[in-house]
């Protein structure tokens, strides 16, 4: 009976110090040093680390200049949430370091999530995510049978959503967009999928009255995924690349036959949305010396979009 009743205390204990809230103390450090976390805002160490329902706090008490924090292993918490505006706090990962958050997330734009490994969302209720402007480096993988609203999210990766959810009031912009043995209602969605979308064993419905974007390029869309879109109101845009002639508004010639360090900059003001490939003319020397990469916007805002460059000025090596 003594040992049954130590054996109930000890899972109990364990599970009020896995569900607490802890908050980072100490500003830059690891995030599995248990001298970082505490039990009260600013606060002496509890002597342990977030668990997988451990809400985690970052505020201006985290510490008093911008704070880099290195995770080395695989973290998985209950919550996290930002509050910090004196400083940046930037939280960094490897690529084979895996993030995953249990419950909901709240950032702000002083919290920088640098991650380059996989994020795993799954949440184990109706949840409402506000990431700021956050844009994740590494994969971005969302596994719910709840009802979420992403709100603004970006990946420069790729975002995948499986389970069996409704999606609301969300605009996600990522590299790659997949559907993996899903069934999706969505209400108030813009998908930016730049590269490619993917329907796998899916089903992906638009909500009554409510317009949902699909936005793809046109040659990596098939018949078979247009007809998995089973909602009358879910419309698909591909983009259609546009020819247009940049003016060239100034020139730099190379210091030295041979060197490739000359410049031209033209003015995309007048051309389509970006991205852009630039075609040289092979008219003789002044031909460029490498084949130049497309050029790319940058992130706009906390909104990954398809968004012309007016007047934007651009020097392009040759």
């Amino acid at each position: 009976m003594l040992r049954k009743l130590l054996l109930l205390f000890v899972l109990s204990f364990s599970y009020l110090i896995n569900s607490q809230t802890l908050y980072w103390v100490g500003g830059s450090g690891y995030w599995n040093d248990v001298n970082h976390w505490s039990t009260i805002s600013g606060g002496s160490s509890a002597g342990v680390i977030p668990g997988n329902l451990t809400n985690v706090m970052f505020d201006d008490y985290s510490g008093s200049v911008n704070a880099v924090i290195h995770a080395t292993q695989n973290v998985e918490i209950g919550s996290i949430k930002s509050t910090n505006r004196n400083f940046n706090i930037q939280l960094i990962g490897s690529p084979t370091v895996s993030f995953k958050i249990n419950s909901g997330v709240i950032l702000n734009e002083y919290f920088k999530f640098d991650y380059n490994g996989k994020i795993l969302l799954t949440p184990s209720q109706p949840t409402t995510y506000q990431f700021s402007q956050t844009v994740f480096k590494g994969e971005l993988v969302i596994n719910s049978n709840n009802p979420i609203e992403l709100g603004i999210i970006n990946s420069i990766s790729k975002i995948t959503l499986s389970g069996n959810f409704s999606l609301k009031n969300t605009i996600a912009g990522s590299s790659d967009l997949q559907f993996l043995n899903s069934s999706a209602v969505l209400n108030n969605v813009t998908f930016n999928a730049k590269n490619s979308f993917l329907l796998t064993n899916s089903n992906v419905t638009g909500a009554a009255s409510v317009n949902n974007r699909l936005i793809v390029p046109g040659n990596n869309l098939n018949a078979a995924q247009i007809s998995a879109l089973t909602g009358s109101n879910i419309s698909i845009k591909i983009p259609i690349p546009q020819a247009c002639n940049p003016t060239l508004v100034g020139s730099t010639n190379p210091t030295c036959q041979g060197l490739c360090n000359g410049t031209a900059t033209i003015n995309l003001a007048a051309c389509s949305n970006p991205p852009y490939t630039i075609q040289w003319l092979n008219a003789g020397p002044a031909a460029p010396c490498q084949a130049l990469p497309p050029f790319e916007p940058a992130y706009v805002s906390s909104t990954y979009s398809v968004i012309p460059f007016a007047g934007a000025v651009h020097n392009m090596p040759f």
